[in-house]
């Protein structure tokens, strides 16, 4: 934890400080590229209803495990489709500081 405090005293971005709660207790902000337990739901939801063409990539609907809110079991190939197609319309609703690095080539 120390290092993480010497963060503040070595780092400009104020984003990446420790912060302090009400009863004394530090803690670590969350990430801005970080999705809530909704918009997980949501974006696994979206796969789920995902359609792609035979012969592009697996049926992404069996990927999903809705009761964590994650993809699982997914093959090279598909990790490759995910990041190079569908991981820009997916997080398209993060904020533009967040996705321009993402969509940078």
């Amino acid at each position: 934890m120390n290092t993480k405090l010497d963060l503040e005293a070595l780092c400009a971005r104020e984003e990446l400080h420790i912060r302090t709660r009400e009863n004394g207790n530090p803690f670590k902000p969350k990430a801005k590229y970080t999705l809530s337990i909704e918009q997980r739901r949501a974006l696994c939801e979206w796969f789920r209803m995902l359609s792609l063409s035979d012969g592009y990539s697996s049926n992404f609907a069996n990927k999903v495990d809705p009761s964590f809110a994650r993809l699982q079991n997914m093959k090279s190939h598909d990790h490759h489709i995910f990041l190079e197609v569908l991981l820009l319309i997916a997080f398209s609703s993060l904020p533009a500081e967040v996705l321009e690095p993402l969509s940078a080539k």
